[in-house]
């Protein structure tokens, strides 16, 4: 187990990397405004989670 900082993750989409709080369009929706890959919110910041610890 890797503990890492989940600040901000559900904002950052995973397919490119901008982070913007306009990213969440509601508490499941994640649309981002950069390249519009769509997913669920907590997918998506469940795919930075796992990114970020696996960058240790």
């Amino acid at each position: 187990m890797v503990a890492v900082n989940p600040q901000c993750t559900s904002q950052k989409c995973n397919v490119c990397g901008h982070s913007a709080k306009e990213n969440r369009k509601t508490q499941a929706e994640f649309q981002c405004v950069s390249c519009g890959h769509m997913d669920h919110a907590d997918s998506n910041a469940t795919k930075n989670i796992r990114d970020l610890a696996l960058a240790l």
